[in-house]
């Protein structure tokens, strides 16, 4: 086979020149295209990385690595402000004592004049009492959020829980058992603050609640207050 490069020897200064700079072009681009083909198959490579970590996270030592980051959704802050305020026990419970009111009907109001345990006196009724038809004892829960002011023992009432919600609202439970908050300790509404309990002042009844609303100093029907917030009442 004739060699092609045999009269190489014998071109001008020039045509050498040409023929190596042609060359050196050939090897640029050859180089280029290479270089180019390395660079594909390394994005390549990253993005099968990149898809791995996401299906398989995977832990290095102190590097974890992983794609699929879920933000849990937070809970939006209850304005305990706007609270209505709910019955304060679980299940269905009946009234026997209702908060006094001169307007009501004359055998309502009968229900609504207390006799004085150990007296002959009468007085009227200032909140609700509330009993279980079957005599059988109730969950009592908070009708709205507050701080528990007071937890104490009362002669008449027996065992008290007050409290207070953010707007000054103070509510009143009494004839408790099984108390679950001290004083100075949050609650929220529906939370079970306690069980139905005896008082002397509802020696009547073999397990009672005896609830009383304050707003401003001034005592509220429960019964009206139900399903209405604190500024409505």
């Amino acid at each position: 086979m004739k060699n092609p490069f045999k009269s190489i020897a014998s071109w001008s200064s020039e045509a050498k020149a040409g023929l190596a700079l042609s060359l050196g072009a050939v090897v640029i681009f050859t180089s280029a295209v290479v270089l180019s083909n390395n660079e594909g198959s390394s994005s390549i490579m990253s993005s099968n990385n990149l898809n791995t970590s996401t299906s398989n996270p995977t832990s290095n030592g102190n590097q974890t690595t992983s794609s699929n980051h879920v933000t849990s959704p937070t809970t939006p802050e209850v304005d305990v402000m706007l609270e209505e305020f709910i019955r304060p026990y679980e299940g269905n419970q009946t009234a026997k004592h209702f908060f006094y009111n001169a307007e009501d009907p004359i055998e309502k109001r009968k229900m609504s004049i207390i006799k004085v345990p150990g007296t002959q006196n009468y007085i009227k009724s200032l909140g609700v009492d509330y009993v279980n038809e079957k005599d059988e004892t109730f969950n009592v829960v908070a009708s709205l959020s507050g701080q528990v002011l007071e937890k104490m023992n009362d002669p008449m009432y027996g065992n008290i829980v007050v409290i207070e919600h953010k707007s000054g609202v103070k509510l009143y439970y009494a004839s408790l058992e099984n108390i679950k908050f001290n004083k100075g300790d949050e609650v929220k509404q529906g939370q079970v603050i306690a069980t139905s309990g005896t008082s002397l002042y509802t020696s009547d009844f073999k397990s009672s609640l005896h609830f009383e609303i304050l707003k401003d100093g001034k005592h509220i029907n429960p019964e009206t207050a139900y399903s209405n917030s604190v500024q409505e009442i």
